[in-house]
């Protein structure tokens, strides 16, 4: 071996500390269902419902977010279709709202001859969606519109980059419910203004 190569390698036997990303990072996929007895009515996606994604219980009507920025990466429905033979065909849809271009729309069919519709897509190149929500900016800012309709069951899956609180300001999420301390909670996708989209599997609070 040429001695340039095993000093070189020999240099980096002897970092023992390698340097990280000290930042603590989520890849996961989060899934929904929506709520038999809501509306039909286009569900508004804002920023600060997907940072309040994960939260940990206060033992009062109120919440912390353990969310510092979270940015999604894909989003698929599957629907249901569940009236009878004679109505008809009822489309689900999804638009992705963009301040830089044209918004950009998803739409499947679901009737009795095709029972069932799905959506599959990501955010588009500079939608609003495509950018990280961070904690403390633009909260209110709608990133989508999902359509539902009521005549269909929907199962809503998410996958999500996740990156958790460090030193941020820490942030209260008020709740209809009387939280647990400690317990750790999963969001509604929608926000409790709505209450839709219900968390599956884990304990939820809205």
């Amino acid at each position: 071996m040429p001695k340039n190569k095993r000093r070189n390698k020999n240099n980096q036997n002897s970092r023992l500390i390698q340097q990280i990303d000290a930042s603590v990072r989520i890849r996961c996929r989060l899934r929904f269902q929506k709520n038999a007895g809501a509306s039909g009515a286009p569900i508004n996606l804002t920023r600060a419902n997907l940072l309040n994604l994960m939260l940990v219980g206060s033992g009062a009507m109120l919440c912390y977010r353990i969310i510092s920025g979270i940015k999604l990466k894909r989003f698929e429905v599957i629907s249901t279709y569940g009236a009878s033979i004679s109505s008809d065909p009822v489309a689900i849809s999804l638009e992705w709202l963009s301040n830089y271009g044209p918004s950009s729309e998803i739409s499947d069919t679901a009737s009795n001859v095709s029972a069932n519709a799905c959506l599959k897509t990501s955010p588009p190149k500079q939608s609003l969606a495509s950018f990280w929500s961070l904690t403390g900016n633009n909260e209110s800012e709608v990133l989508c519109k999902l359509i539902l309709p009521t005549n269909c069951t929907h199962t809503v899956d998410c996958w999500f980059d996740i990156v958790l609180m460090d030193d941020e300001t820490p942030v209260t999420v008020a709740t209809a419910a009387l939280s647990t301390a400690a317990q750790f909670y999963r969001g509604w996708l929608d926000g409790q203004s709505t209450s839709v989209l219900r968390p599956v599997s884990y304990t939820d609070i809205k």
